[in-house]
């Protein structure tokens, strides 16, 4: 519905304005992980209530459908996901070495990437993680040992199991 449609999308400006707060301060790390945690909670929850509407049979998009809330949704959780990793050791996404707790977020993002045109213009996360302090300003590492491992990771440091240049 147009009024649901409306009022997701204004949800979307909240959770980005909480990812750009958390990945600009320095402190209350703490404070500012629960409150990202709530905000997904929130979204799985939406995405609970649409698979109820659609009698358990509804895709993972949150109107049913891939629709104009996902054009919304898409570039924020894209760049949440690899810079909250990058630089607050914070994973959303299943990883080869821990599930998501946000199950139907991953299911969404599994749906994504089976469309041609999600993957013909997703971003990949040294992209995002080098991209976004030219464009946002500084984004501040929280010191944890999860946010070394995934920035050695992506930077492909000799000491990771990454790539290399």
């Amino acid at each position: 519905s147009r009024v649901k449609a409306f009022r997701l999308i204004r949800w979307v400006r909240d959770l980005q304005a909480a990812w750009l707060f958390w990945l600009y301060s320095p402190v209350n790390d703490r404070a500012n992980r629960e409150s990202m945690s709530q905000r997904l909670d929130e979204l799985e929850a939406e995405f609970e209530k649409e698979t109820r509407e659609g009698e358990g049979k509804a895709p993972p998009f949150l109107l049913g459908e891939f629709s104009v809330v996902e054009c919304h949704l898409v570039p924020v959780m894209e760049r949440m996901v690899a810079s909250l990793a990058y630089y607050k050791g914070f994973f959303i996404r299943d990883t080869g070495e821990r599930r998501s707790p946000w199950p139907r977020i991953e299911a969404w993002f599994q749906a994504l990437e089976q469309r041609p045109s999600y993957r013909s213009l997703s971003g990949d996360f040294y992209t995002h993680a080098q991209d976004l302090p030219p464009q946002i300003g500084a984004c501040t590492s929280n010191q944890d040992p999860l946010c070394h491992s995934c920035r050695a990771h992506v930077d492909g440091h000799q000491e990771s199991d990454a790539w290399l240049l």
